[in-house]
């Protein structure tokens, strides 16, 4: 007599040995895939924040010593006025835009002296480049922050003072006032330099001489 029929005493479907179905693949690449994630995250963002930090404080030495420069440059500037070392002037002064910075300044404070003096007009711009000429110098530079005065009267001097010092405690202020541009103020005499060619240069000497009149 044959016995009774057996069945499965659990609902579930029993998968033959060495067979994986594609829930449990898919069960298991998830699995995978969320501990790559809590591994890698941590030390990417760490990476990254490190490099951030770096290109930050990269950045803010450049900034602090961009800032730094023109005082530096204008200190040296003042050690080679004082020690008349003429090649460290010249090498820190763009004598051009000296010369055209000093002109201008010398016409506009003369400019009126055209309607009352007849011989101005043939006389005063030849005598302007004379003056200008002579002390758009690096010891005629020494003089004229010295004594702004000396341009006045349009007098050309004959030999200058040797040893000259410039009294530079007396500067009242010096900031930037564009990106590239930065200026000295000492007694009422404005330094301007200019940032060219990664180095600083005196570009104009401002006298204070348009607004008087002789």
């Amino acid at each position: 007599m044959l016995g009774a029929a057996r069945w499965p005493t659990s609902d579930r479907v029993q998968v033959p040995s060495g067979k994986r179905t594609d829930s449990s693949i898919l069960e298991e690449n998830r699995s995978s895939a969320a501990w790559s994630v809590v591994i890698s995250t941590p030390q990417n963002r760490s990476l990254k924040r490190r490099r951030i930090t770096l290109a930050l404080l990269i950045c803010a030495a450049l900034l602090l010593v961009y800032g730094a420069s023109p005082y530096f440059s204008f200190w040296r500037f003042t050690v080679a006025l004082r020690s008349g070392d003429s090649a460290a002037v010249t090498a820190r002064v763009d004598f051009p835009a000296i010369r055209a910075s000093l002109k201008k300044q010398l016409v506009a404070r003369f400019a009126r002296a055209t309607s009352s003096h007849k011989r101005w007009s043939k006389l005063g711009p030849t005598l302007i480049d004379a003056v200008v000429d002579a002390y758009a110098t690096p010891d005629g530079l020494a003089v004229l922050i010295s004594n702004p005065g000396a341009l006045k009267d349009l007098r050309a001097p004959q030999q200058f003072p040797t040893g000259k010092a410039v009294n530079w405690p007396k500067v009242k202020y010096a900031f930037f006032t564009g990106p590239r541009t930065f200026v000295v103020d000492r007694e009422g005499i404005k330094l301007r330099f200019r940032f060219e060619g990664l180095r600083w240069l005196l570009n104009e000497l401002d006298l204070g001489l348009a607004g008087t009149t002789s």
